[in-house]
């Protein structure tokens, strides 16, 4: 099965009501699937019983405003400081712990792992 692209048979719209409970646990996973991508091709985490890129989960939180919970914040927090490269994602999670500030760190950080790994 191939994995769900980005925007792939998804309406991605602009989102006032809070961030459903799959979606935050997908991003999750995409967060962890991300910290741990070390080479080859973007990782894919299950959504709805389908494998979907991290980038295109990134896609789908990224018009949400809530708050992370404080552990995802810490894990990208963490994440953004252990490199120089990440130091402007870092500075914007800083000012805003948002699933959308969140969503912009991960699509930011697949584009650099994505040119670092040849892809």
């Amino acid at each position: 099965m191939s994995p769900i692209l980005p925007h792939e048979g998804w309406i991605v719209v602009d989102n006032s009501e809070p961030i459903p409970a799959d979606l935050r646990e997908a991003f999750d996973q995409a967060v962890v699937a991300l910290i741990a991508w070390d080479s080859g091709q973007e990782p894919t985490v299950s959504v709805h019983g389908k494998p979907t890129l991290i980038s295109a989960v990134a896609s789908l939180v990224e018009t949400y405003q809530d708050t992370m919970p404080t552990e995802l914040f810490w894990r990208l927090a963490h994440h953004a400081n252990r490199s120089a490269e990440r130091r402007a994602q870092a500075a914007k999670l800083s000012k805003d712990s948002s699933y959308s500030t969140g969503a912009w760190c991960l699509l930011n950080w697949v584009e650099d792992n994505e040119s670092k790994f040849g892809q």
